[in-house]
């Protein structure tokens, strides 16, 4: 899933008349039916899961800029907007979460709140520096863990692919 000029991220700041916060942030998913009407499948997760670099994500919102005077005429711009692309639990390990609602935030946290009977299920994440982070899954109907092992681990056997330019096709004049 593309975030568009700012990664995401278990915290945000935010402005509050002169003083700036920092809250916590999660991301909502949705898959719709086809025609677009009803929820299919919910997933709201603790913006952690996805990137807990805090200091990283501030940097991604200052890593923007903007050129002027361009082109022959100096009249356009070029904005220099970096595009993030992380997981998306819904394509990528869909079965997991396919017609239910589903609540991933950290382990620690669910189980003060709601209390280990009502976790469904729970996924491991391990950083690059093998650092182990533990998340609860709250849910409708019963969940297997082992559906939930591996959440993202396709996305991390992605390859660098050649970009090419999209060129549309006009069909020739009879």
């Amino acid at each position: 899933m593309d975030y568009n000029s700012s990664l995401p991220c278990g915290s945000t700041m935010v402005r509050v008349g002169d003083d700036t916060l920092v809250v916590p942030c999660f991301y909502l998913f949705a898959l719709l039916d086809a025609t677009s009407r009803f929820i299919v499948s919910l997933v709201l997760m603790d913006g952690d899961f996805l990137n807990f670099d805090f200091d990283l994500h501030k940097e991604s919102k200052y890593a923007n800029t903007s050129e002027y005077g361009h082109g022959p005429y100096g009249e356009g711009s070029v904005r220099h907007r970096r595009m993030y692309n992380y997981p998306n639990p819904l394509n990528s390990h869909i079965e997991a979460f396919f017609r239910r609602c589903s609540f991933v935030a950290k382990r620690k946290d669910l189980i003060h709140r709601v209390g280990a009977a009502e976790i469904k299920g729970q996924i491991v994440r391990e950083d690059k520096f093998g650092h182990k982070f533990w998340y609860a899954v709250l849910r409708e109907g019963e969940a297997e863990s082992q559906a939930l092992a591996g959440l993202f681990d396709a996305c991390k056997r992605r390859q660098p692919a050649q970009r090419v330019a999209y060129m549309p096709t006009i069909p020739p004049l009879p």
